[in-house]
């Protein structure tokens, strides 16, 4: 229960975003539905071992690696790698605190990897969706 932060943990939400601007109502659903499951894992089962968390994982691993891929083609490389270094690096200081069990690190990295990853999802949603003056 230590781990358990309504920050963290209901940053979640913030993957709901890039819902609010792109067009098709299938990238709609997978936006929030993976603003579901990190808010279940983060929030609601972050005490203890459960499915959950393996979804979330796999789930985002999956919507990061669709991201880089899609503006890899829409948007110059280097606007790619840029945009993804900044909450890459949150997602590995967190896991770094994790690991040396450092928990208000954890929280607050774990904090920062959603709203860097949900803000810079939003910015590339947009400038697929509506262009990009890096195009």
């Amino acid at each position: 229960m230590q781990c358990r932060s309504k920050r963290a943990g209901m940053s979640g939400i913030l993957y709901c975003l890039p819902a609010l601007i792109c067009p098709s109502l299938v990238e709609k659903m997978m936006w929030i539905i993976q603003s579901i499951l990190s808010v279940r894992a983060d929030y609601f089962e972050i005490h203890h071992t459960h499915v959950a968390h393996g979804q979330d994982r796999i789930f985002a691993t999956l919507m990061t690696i669709r991201m880089i891929f899609i503006a890899m083609i829409k948007l110059s490389p280097w606007v790619v790698l840029v945009l993804a270094w900044i909450p890459l690096s949150c997602f590995l200081m967190a896991e770094r605190a994790k690991d040396k069990r450092v928990i208000k690190s954890w929280k607050f990295w774990h904090l920062m990897w959603h709203v860097t990853g949900a803000a810079i999802s939003f910015i590339v949603t947009s400038l697929i969706h509506n262009g990009s003056p890096f195009l």
